[in-house]
């Protein structure tokens, strides 16, 4: 029994196959549809996977980092109070950690920034020159001088520049409040100048040594933050995890997505548009699918007679249909798999340099953390949800269609010109 059930699902599957070619033009554009439709939305989904690791890197390494480390109450109240003690120390010993690129402590105050003439509120920021261009790509901005040469050295933004007016060499005042209520105050020089291409960047913040600010603005040893830098991307909740586990209860640990919200957000609305668009194209597909398999029972109703009048049960039709289907989805999966790997497999080793796809595409991926070259991501969505679809649709399509041969009778079939 097992042997003569082997031999009809054999028999079933050689016919099947051989139905398809009987019309090779219609199952070579159904087939087309179905590798076209998948080569793109894999290649598109892997390209949008791989762009998005690559903005949160950029987004996260211009001024924030990966992962931080703060008093309880600082994101949600920054006052100079609200600081942690020994920051180098404590900056040391989680740069130690596993999953972990670099560590670096901030100290920071809002502040008045005044030359001879003119006065502008900014930020300023206390850092380690040696620790924090491991956590921050804002040293390598640089526009003009150099990266705190020297303790007295100021790296301000170049539109704040432009702003108070100062150039390289040009002393600046910094007036603010110190940690317990006393005036801080801080006489500086000029010694860089950077431009991120962030308009609010370049215009609001001033980097100085963190002793500097420390004893300007009497925090002793204290800082308001330690920026952590994951090796990669996917380590940061395993480093994030490794240093909640560290510390004690006196801190706080925050991710990328807690300090910039902003981006997971655009990263959530750029990934739902997508899929909108991917799920039309798939369903512009198998509509296409269900025409053709509509037009295989119609033309085939003479053949479908014939095969019930000698005894063939209508589902034992409706099985080889299954089959045509499954072999025609195949054959366009694999090719469109074919296409897309390949061209994602070839674009993961060279990269798609964005600024040279149209001319201003440098200031457009400068303002939404775009990376110079996106690299495709593969994962497993990306690869199997456009075949898993379409495989589901074309499958559908031929038992939809199908269901019409339990209507027919072999007689009025048999009468059907081809």
């Amino acid at each position: 029994m097992t042997a003569s059930a082997n031999a009809t699902r054999g028999l079933f599957a050689v016919v099947a196959w051989r139905n398809l070619w009987r019309n090779p033009r219609r199952t070579w554009l159904t087939a087309g549809g179905i590798a076209f439709a998948t080569a793109l939305v894999v290649f598109a989904t892997s390209i949008q996977v791989g762009s998005y690791d690559g903005m949160i890197d950029t987004a996260t390494r211009l001024v924030s980092s990966h992962i931080q480390v703060q008093h309880p109450k600082f994101h949600d109240d920054p006052r100079m109070r609200y600081a942690l003690p020994d920051g180098i120390a404590l900056a040391e010993r989680l740069a130690n950690l596993p999953g972990v690129a670099g560590a670096a402590p901030r100290a920071e105050a809002f502040a008045l920034l005044s030359t001879e003439e003119r006065s502008f509120g900014g930020l300023v920021l206390g850092v380690d020159p040696a620790r924090d261009p491991q956590v921050s790509d804002l040293s390598k901005a640089l526009a003009q001088g150099e990266y705190l040469p020297g303790p007295d050295d100021a790296f301000i933004g170049a539109a704040l520049a432009r702003n108070l007016d100062i150039s390289l060499g040009d002393e600046l005042l910094v007036l603010g409040t110190g940690k317990e209520g006393s005036v801080g105050a801080l006489a500086l020089r000029v010694g860089g100048i950077f431009e991120t291409g962030h308009e609010d960047t370049d215009r609001s913040l001033i980097l100085v040594p963190l002793t500097t600010l420390q004893e300007g603005f009497d925090l002793g040893d204290e800082v308001h933050r330690i920026l952590v830098a994951a090796d990669s991307i996917g380590e940061i909740d395993d480093v994030a995890r490794s240093i909640e586990l560290t510390l004690d209860e006196g801190y706080r640990t925050l991710k990328w997505n807690e300090l910039m919200p902003e981006i997971e957000q655009g990263i959530q609305i750029d990934w739902v548009s997508g899929q909108l668009m991917y799920w039309l194209l798939l369903i512009l597909v198998a509509f296409a699918i269900v025409n053709t398999f509509m037009m295989t029972v119609f033309e085939r109703t003479r053949e479908f007679g014939m095969l019930l009048a000698i005894g063939m049960r209508p589902a034992s039709i409706m099985g080889m249909l299954q089959v045509e289907a499954i072999a025609m989805w195949a054959i366009g999966a694999s090719i469109g798999l074919a296409i897309a790997l390949s061209v994602i497999g070839w674009l993961s080793q060279t990269g798609i340099a964005f600024g040279e796809i149209a001319e201003g595409m440098d200031e457009i991926s400068a303002n939404y953390f775009i990376p110079e070259r996106m690299y495709p991501g593969f994962s497993v969505e990306s690869i199997a949800m456009s075949p898993a679809v379409l495989g589901l649709a074309t499958l559908g399509a031929a038992f939809g269609t199908s269901l019409r041969l339990r209507r027919i009778r072999p007689v009025d079939a048999l009468r059907t010109e081809d």
